[in-house]
């Protein structure tokens, strides 16, 4: 598995593991959350007693409120990060999906998730967890 970030030593790093969609429109824009100054593609931790598929359904409908269709499994990937807003050393291990939105987008339950379209050139800058954008690169170069 591919690892991004640098682990530090002697640092007690929380382990996660996610399942993250990668959505892309017609328009050859993939869909994030905006969250603060950040991009992350749609997703989140797995659950207890959950499979990858419920968590990215159930994931989607908190993020922004839509139905998706899962597609094929891209492949999976880590990041070790520090996340600031928590105060805590983390370590995802993300699997990433193809998804297709099956209808309009509604609003989703957290406020502060605002659903962006963005070419990955546009999100460059706003990816901060780099398995992300190694995700969106596997969908462009195929």
């Amino acid at each position: 598995m591919l690892e991004f970030g640098e682990k530090l030593e002697g640092v007690k790093y929380r382990e996660l593991t996610c399942a993250r969609l990668v959505i892309k429109n017609a328009d050859g824009k993939f869909a994030f959350v905006e969250v603060g100054d950040q991009y992350f593609l749609i997703g989140g931790e797995i659950k207890k007693g959950e499979s990858e598929n419920q968590a990215l359904i159930r994931e989607a409908q908190e993020e922004i409120g839509a139905e998706v269709m899962i597609g094929k499994r891209i492949e999976m990937a880590g990041d070790y990060l520090y996340a600031r807003r928590i105060d805590e050393y983390i370590h995802k291990t993300n699997s990433f999906y193809e998804v297709q939105i099956i209808g309009e987008p509604k609003n989703g339950i957290e406020p502060d998730h605002k659903l962006t379209w963005a070419t990955i050139e546009e999100a460059d800058q706003k990816i901060r967890q780099r398995s992300h954008f190694w995700a969106l690169e596997q969908i462009i170069t195929e």
